[in-house]
C-alpha cells in the first residue's frame, strides 16, 4: 500500500509544480507548498523504506501477455504444446496447454527480448496452473544463444489461482554454456518451459512479467507490525510473533469470521509457515493469502479440516509484504487463539523434499523415513525373471510398488508406544540364498517383524505380494497392533535426483473399499488378510503418523487432499500369545485387471502366499541354474552373489531393453547393455542378449551411428563414440556363443553402416593437420566424446573409445567371414589392423611426452584410470600387442592403491566396484593372488550384503546421505559374473586357446572344485579338478565342446612344477613347468609335480 502511495505522491507533486507555473497563484505562498510537500515526502520515505520507492519506480514490464505475437513452441518427441490468449489478472494472460510424457520429455514457449538487467534485480510474474506435478523453468538465453541462465521449480504443483512468483537473482542458475560464472546481464531471448515430472496433460496461465530493480538492504529488518480483527484483553495479536511461550492472541468470541495480519514492513521471501494453535479454540476452517501491498491478494493456503496442535504451512517460493489468516470457524465456537506464528526461510520451499526434512526435525524419531534424518537408505529390486516391473523393498521395509509412486512402511504399537524403524535393529534377508526374494527382520524386545516381498501370481491375478508377520517375543499374551502405513513417500530418497526425484512423491485422493485401497482412483494394493481397519488422513490433519504415536486411525475412509500429501493406514489388531506369530498379506495388482482376481484370494491367503512363494522359487531356480557350481563352503558367497547378479540383470528388464537400474538408471545405455548381455551368455541366457541386439539395431542413425542410450522418448542424440564398437562386439559375442549365423545376417546391415561410420570418424583425425606438429598424438583415432563418464564435463580423445571400435572392427571381420563376404573381410581387415597401428602410435607418443609408467586413459589428460584400461587386455584382447611392462605397472599401481583403501593407509570417501573390471586383466596377467584381492575387496562392499548387490558408487561410510547412482547396479552385476567366470575359464586370443582354472584358489582343489554346463565360445564346458594327494591332481574336461586352435589350457594353482601328465591313461608332453596343454575332449588329466624339496 505505501509503496503505491510513494508512486502516487511523486505523480500529484509532479502535477502540483506544473500547476504552480502556469497558475496565477500568489508566489509568496510557494514556500508553504513547497514545506508541505517536501515533509510528506520525508514522512513516506521513513515509513516505506528507502528501498521500497526504488523498487516501485523503477520496475518495468518486460511481458505483458497481450499478443502471441513473437512467441513461438518447441516441444519434445513425445511431447505437444499450444499457446492461446486467455482472460488474465489485468487484460489478457498467455495460456500454455500441454501434453508431456513422464521422464525427459519438455515443451518451450520463446521470445526474442533486447533485456539489460542490472546488478540486482527480481523477477515478477503471475502465474497460475492445473495438471500434475512438472518442472516450472524460467530461462534467460544471451542474444548468440550461446549461454543459457535458469529459474526451476522441481517439481511445481501448479497453483490454480493466480499467484505472485517472485525470483530473485539469486534464484537463476547458469544451466549450460561457455561463460559457467556470474549471473546474465544481457538477455536476448526469454523461454518458459515445462518438463516432465509426472507428466501428463495441463495449462499454465502466465501474466505480467516485470524486471524490477533491487537494493541491496542492509542491518536487521524493521520489527513486523500484527494486527487482528479483535483481541481479548492481554491477548493481542503481537503475541503470536513474540518468543514467550506463555502468551498468545486470542480473538473476541462474538464474531464467528475472525482474521489476523502480519505486516512485515518490507517484502519479505518465505518458505512455509508454522502455526501453534490454542489447544481448545483453534481453526477447523481457514485460510492464508499473501500480498504485496494489502490492496491486491492470492491465497498461499486453504484448510477445510484443521484439527489444531501445530500446522505446518506450505507456502512455496514466497514473497510478500502482507501475510494474513482468514478464520472462517472456530473449533468450539469461542473464537481462536494463536499461540505463536513462526515464518520459516525461503530454503524450505526449494522442494518438498526440504519442506517435509523440516517436519521430520520435528518429529519424534522414527516417524518419517530414514532419509530425513538424513541417513543412507539402502534397496533392492522386486521383480519376475522376466523384468517388465520393479518394485523396491527398502532395507527399513518400506515397499515402493511403481516409480515415483507411494510407499508402505510398517509400525507396531502397543502400550503407548509406537516402534519404527528408529527403534529396532533391522536385519536383512533374503528368503534363501538362490534366489532374490528379499526379507527385512525387524528385532525389538517385544516383538520381531518380518517384512518380505516377492514378484508373483498366476495368469488371472499377477502383483507383487507381500507378508508382514509379527511375532511375539514376551513372555506373556500381549496385544499388538501391527500399523501399515500408506504415505506419499518413496523408497529412493531425495538424493536420488537423476532422471527422477526420490523423497516426496503424491497422493491426491487415498480409499479404501473393504479390500481394496485406491490411490487417485487406481487400485494401489489389494487386502489379503480379513481384519483390516482403515483411515486416511488429510495433510493439515498432519501425516496419518500422529495418530498412529495416539495408537489410533484418522477418522476419515477416504480423503481428496489439493496439496496431494494424503496419508492413511491399515490396522490389524492382534492378541498374541509368547512365541505366538500371524501374518498380514499385502497385493500390489500391476493393473486394474488383476484386482477381481486377488480379492477372491482373500480369504485363503496364508495358502495362497506360500503357492506365490513356490511359484516364484521354481520359476528363479529354472532360471538361475543354468550352470552349476562345485564349490566349497567358503566359496558359497560367491556362488550365491554369482546367482544374485544375474537375477538383476534380468529383473530390471524392460521388454527387450537392459537397464543398469530399476530407478534412476531405469534406462538401456549400449555400454551397460553389452557387459550385461555377455554375461548373461556366459550364464547359459541367450534369448535376452538376441533380443536386444535386435531391439537396439533398431534405433541406429541413418548415418552408421549407434545412439548411447534409448528410453521411452527414443534415442539419446549424445555423440559418445564407444557405441558402434560396442554394438559390433555384442553380435560377434552372441554369434561366438550360439553359432546364430542367422542373427547375423540379420544384423548385417546395421554392422555394415556401424564400420563405415567408424571409418569415417577416424579420417577426421588423418587430415593433414594431424600428420604433422602436436596434433600427431591423435592421429588415426576417434574424436572427442563424453562417453567415458570421466570426460563428461569436457570431451576428450579417451583411448576408451578406440579399444572398443578396435574390438568392433575384429568381431565385424569375423562376422564378415562368417557370412562369407569375402571382400568386406578383406577391406576391414586392412582397417582393423591400420587402426590398430595408430593407436598404439598415439599410446607410445603419450607415454613418452608425459614420461609414463601407465597406460593413460585419454591423449589430452594422461590420466590414469585402470578401469577404463582394463578393457585394453578383456574384452579386446589386446595385451600382445601392448607394452608388458607398461600394463604390469598399470596393474601394479593400482593394486597399491586398493591396498591401501583397504587397509585403511589412505583416507578416501567413495570408490565405483567397476573395479571389478580389473579382475580379468590380472587374470590374464597370471596374477591370482593380486585378482582375489580386488574380488574380495569388492566382495565385502556389498550394500546390504545379505542382498548381494552393488550400488554404482559405494561410499566410505554406509550411513552417509549421498547419491548412490542406483541399486542393485546391473552392469555392476555383470563385471562380477565376468570377473568370477574368469575364475574359471576364459578365451585367450593370442593363441585361439580357452584357458582354465587361472583364478582357482589351491585350497579349493584341495577339497575339490568344478563347474557344469558352463558355455564357452566353442561350446559347453564340464571341468572338474582335485587333488588326490599332494604329489598328484586330477582333472575332467568334458561337454560339447568344439577344440580351439590353440586346445584347452591348464592355469590351475599347482603346488610344484608339473613334471608329468597323462591324458586319457596315455603319457602326454603338452605341458610346461606352469601350464598344461590338451587337445582332445573328453579328457582325464593326471599330472604329478616335482619332489617337494628339502
Amino acid at each position: 500500500m505505501r509503496a503505491r502511495a510513494v508512486c502516487a505522491l511523486g505523480l500529484r507533486w509532479s502535477r502540483a509544480r506544473e500547476w504552480r507555473k502556469h497558475s496565477s497563484v500568489v508566489r509568496g505562498r510557494d514556500w508553504q507548498m513547497r514545506l508541505v510537500f517536501w515533509l510528506v515526502a520525508v514522512w513516506v520515505m521513513m515509513v516505506a523504506g528507502p528501498g521500497l520507492c526504488e523498487r516501485a519506480s523503477a520496475q518495468s514490464v518486460v511481458e505483458s501477455f497481450e499478443s502471441l505475437e513473437g512467441w513461438t513452441t518447441q516441444a519434445s518427441p513425445n511431447a505437444r504444446v499450444e499457446i492461446a490468449l486467455d482472460e488474465g489478472v489485468r487484460g489478457k494472460a498467455l495460456r500454455i496447454d500441454f501434453d508431456i510424457e513422464p521422464g525427459g520429455s519438455f515443451v518451450i514457449v520463446r521470445k526474442a527480448v533486447n533485456l539489460k538487467l542490472p546488478k540486482n534485480y527480481a523477477f515478477k510474474l503471475w502465474v497460475r496452473g492445473e495438471g500434475p506435478p512438472n518442472d516450472l523453468q524460467l530461462k534467460l538465453v544471451d542474444p548468440p544463444g550461446r549461454n543459457v541462465w535458469w529459474y526451476r521449480q522441481r517439481p511445481c504443483y501448479f497453483p490454480p489461482e493466480w499467484r505472485l512468483l517472485t525470483i530473485r537473482d539469486v534464484r537463476v542458475e547458469f544451466a549450460w554454456g561457455d561463460e559457467p560464472t556470474g549471473q546474465p546481464r544481457d538477455v536476448g531471448w526469454i523461454e518458459f518451459a515445462v518438463a516432465a515430472g509426472s507428466g501428463g496433460r495441463g495449462s499454465l496461465w502466465l501474466d505480467e512479467l516485470v524486471l524490477e530493480p533491487r537494493t541491496v538492504r542492509r542491518g536487521a529488518p524493521p520489527k513486523p507490525r500484527v494486527e487482528a480483527s479483535t483481541s481479548l484483553e492481554g491477548a493481542g495479536p503481537e503475541h503470536v510473533l513474540d518468543t514467550d511461550p506463555h502468551t498468545a492472541w486470542h480473538s473476541g468470541i462474538l464474531l464467528a469470521k475472525q482474521w489476523l495480519q502480519i505486516d512485515f514492513q518490507i517484502p519479505r521471501e518465505y518458505g512455509a509457515l508454522v502455526i501453534d494453535w490454542d489447544p481448545l479454540d483453534y481453526a477447523v476452517v481457514y485460510r492464508i493469502l499473501a500480498s504485496p501491498d494489502g490492496q491486491q491478494w492470492w491465497p498461499l493456503f486453504v484448510s477445510e479440516h484443521g484439527n489444531g496442535g501445530r500446522d505446518y504451512i506450505p507456502t512455496g517460493e514466497a514473497e510478500s509484504r502482507f501475510v494474513r489468516i482468514e478464520l472462517e470457524q472456530s473449533s468450539r465456537g469461542q473464537g481462536y487463539g494463536i499461540r505463536s506464528i513462526a515464518v520459516k526461510p525461503y530454503e524450505l520451499a526449494a522442494s518438498p523434499n526440504h519442506f517435509f526434512s523440516a517436519l521430520a526435525a520435528d518429529a519424534p524419531p522414527g516417524v518419517y523415513p530414514r532419509y530425513y534424518v538424513p541417513e543412507q537408505v539402502y534397496w533392492t529390486t522386486v521383480a519376475p525373471p522376466d523384468g517388465g516391473r520393479q518394485a523396491l523393498l527398502s532395507s527399513d521395509g518400506a515397499i515402493e510398488p511403481k516409480p515415483g509412486g507411494f510407499s508402505v512402511e510398517p509400525f507396531v504399537y502397543r502400550e503407548g508406544a509406537l516402534v519404527g524403524w528408529k527403534q529396532v535393529r533391522s536385519v536383512v534377508e533374503s528368503h534363501a540364498a538362490d534366489v532374490p526374494i528379499p526379507r527385512v527382520k525387524w528385532e525389538h524386545e517385544w516383538f520381531a517383524l518380518r517384512v518380505e516381498l516377492l514378484a508373483g501370481g498366476s495368469g488371472q491375478a499377477n502383483a507383487f505380494f507381500a507378508r508382514f508377520e509379527l511375532e511375539n517375543r514376551l513372555p506373556e499374551t500381549a496385544e499388538f497392533s501391527l500399523f501399515l502405513a500408506i504415505r506419499p513417500f518413496q523408497v529412493l530418497p531425495p538424493w536420488q535426483n537423476l532422471n527422477i526425484v526420490g523423497g516426496v512423491s503424491s497422493i491426491r485422493e487415498l480409499a479404501f473399499d473393504a479390500r481394496t485401497v485406491w490411490i487417485d482412483r487406481e487400485p494401489a494394493l489389494v487386502v489379503q488378510t480379513p481384519g483390516a481397519r482403515f483411515g486416511a488422513a488429510y495433510f493439515e490433519e498432519g501425516m496419518v503418523t500422529e495418530n498412529l504415536l495416539r495408537g489410533a486411525l484418522p477418522p476419515h475412509a477416504q480423503v481428496s487432499d489439493p496439496l496431494g500429501y494424503a496419508s492413511g493406514a491399515l490396522e490389524y489388531k492382534w492378541s498374541l500369545a509368547a512365541g505366538e506369530r500371524k501374518s498380514a498379506f499385502l497385493a500390489f495388482p500391476w493393473s486394474g485387471e488383476d484386482v477381481p482376481g486377488l480379492e477372491l484370494a482373500t480369504d485363503g491367503a496364508p495358502e495362497a502366499y506360500e503357492q506365490h512363494v513356490r511359484r516364484a522359487v521354481e520359476r528363479w531356480r529354472s532360471t538361475l541354474d543354468r550352470v552349476q557350481f562345485e564349490l566349497p563352503a567358503e566359496a558359497s558367497e560367491l556362488e550365491a552373489t554369482l546367482r544374485a547378479a544375474m537375477a538383476h540383470i534380468l529383473e530390471h528388464r524392460n521388454g527387450p531393453a537392459l537397464q543398469p537400474g530399476p530407478r534412476t538408471y531405469a534406462r538401456s545405455w549400449i555400454r551397460d547393455g553389452v557387459t550385461m548381455a555377455s554375461a548373461l551368455l556366459q550364464m547359459g541366457a541367450t534369448a535376452e542378449a538376441r533380443a536386444f541386439a535386435r531391439w537396439f539395431a533398431g534405433y541406429q542413425y541413418p548415418d552408421g551411428r549407434i545412439p548411447c542410450c534409448i528410453d521411452y522418448r527414443g534415442p539419446d542424440p549424445v555423440p559418445e563414440h564407444d557405441s558402434n564398437g560396442q554394438f559390433l562386439f555384442l553380435v560377434g559375442e552372441i554369434y561366438r556363443f550360439t553359432r546364430d549365423i542367422g542373427l547375423v545376417a540379420e544384423l548385417w546391415p546395421q554392422m555394415q553402416r556401424a564400420v563405415e561410420w567408424i571409418e569415417r570418424a577416424r579420417g577426421e583425425r588423418m587430415t593433414e593437420e594431424y600428420r604433422k606438429g602436436d596434433k600427431q598424438v591423435f592421429f588415426g583415432l576417434l574424436p572427442e566424446s563424453i562417453s567415458h563418464e570421466g570426460y563428461a564435463a569436457r570431451p576428450l580423445h579417451s583411448y576408451w573409445d578406440d579399444f572398443w571400435a578396435l574390438r568392433g572392427l575384429e568381431d565385424a571381420t569375423r562376422m564378415a567371414a562368417a557370412l562369407g563376404e569375402k571382400e568386406h573381410a578383406a577391406r576391414w581387415a586392412l582397417l582393423r589392423d591400420d587402426f590398430r597401428s595408430t593407436l598404439l602410435a598415439s599410446l607410445t607418443k603419450v607415454v613418452a611426452q608425459h614420461n609414463l609408467d601407465y597406460l593413460p586413459g585419454s591423449v589430452e589428460l594422461a590420466d590414469f584410470d585402470p578401469n577404463s584400461s582394463a578393457i585394453a587386455l578383456y574384452p579386446v584382447d589386446l595385451l600382445p600387442s601392448l607394452p608388458q611392462e607398461l600394463v604390469r605397472s598399470t596393474f601394479a599401481r593400482y593394486l597399491t592403491i586398493l591396498r591401501a583403501r583397504v587397509e585403511g593407509r589412505e583416507p578416501w570417501d567413495s570408490y565405483t566396484p567397476y573395479e571389478l573390471r580389473n579382475v580379468p586383466a590380472l587374470l590374464r596377467l597370471g596374477q591370482r593372488e593380486e585378482a582375489w584381492e580386488v574380488l574380495n575387496a569388492v566382495l565385502a562392499d556389498r550394500r546390504p550384503a545379505a542382498w548381494r548387490q552393488w550400488a554404482e558408487i559405494i561410499w566410505r561410510d554406509p550411513s552417509w546421505p549421498r547419491f548412490v547412482g542406483d541399486m542393485p547396479h546391473a552392469w555392476v552385476a555383470a563385471l562380477w559374473i565376468e570377473a568370477v567366470r574368469h575364475v574359471f575359464a576364459f578365451e585367450r586370443g593370442a593363441d585361439a586357446a580357452l584357458v582354465l582354472g587361472a583364478g582357482i584358489p589351491r585350497r579349493w582343489v584341495e577339497s575339490g572344485v568344478g563347474v557344469r554346463r558352463l558355455p564357452t565360445h566353442y561350446g559347453v564346458l564340464h571341468f572338474r579338478a582335485h587333488a588326490e594327494n599332494d604329489g598328484l591332481w586330477k582333472v575332467a574336461v568334458d561337454g560339447d565342446l568344439q577344440m580351439p586352435l590353440g586346445g584347452i589350457v591348464l592355469q590351475l594353482p599347482w603346488p610344484r612344477p608339473i613334471r608329468s601328465m597323462r591324458v586319457n591313461g596315455l603319457p602326454s608332453t603338452t605341458f610346461s613347468a606352469n601350464e598344461a596343454r590338451v587337445t582332445v575332449v573328453p579328457a582325464e588329466v593326471e599330472l604329478v609335480f616335482e619332489e617337494e624339496q628339502p
